[in-house]
């Protein structure tokens, strides 16, 4: 990281950085060293926002570039479970999948 944000005991707790492929992200820490918020933005010039759990799962997840956005939601296995989204042409979408992370509705 090019920045870091310890805490009084010396963790960090927020870290700033650039990423191997050029981007930047912002990373927020927990008490035991977890990640568990991301803010990121890619060389393309998308970005996204990854909510983590305790255990490393993200069970929301943000994202939006080049005219398209979505929004994941994970299950405790971390499975995709519903995926709503705008199309880059503009179309909107709402997407079911089971536990095997297969889509099994779509509108």
């Amino acid at each position: 990281p090019i920045m870091a944000m310890t805490d009084k005991d010396g963790n960090v707790r927020f870290s700033l950085g650039v990423t191997a492929a050029g981007g930047t992200a912002a990373a927020f820490v927990d008490e035991k060293g977890r990640t568990r918020l991301t803010l990121a933005l890619n060389p393309d010039g998308s970005g996204a926002l990854v909510f983590a759990d305790p255990k490393g799962k993200t069970p929301l997840v943000m994202a939006a570039g080049d005219g398209g956005a979505a929004i994941n939601l994970s299950d405790r296995k971390d499975v995709v479970r519903v995926s709503m989204g705008i199309e880059k042409d503009g179309t909107p979408n709402l997407r079911w999948f089971d536990a095997d992370g297969e889509e099994i509705k779509k509108e």
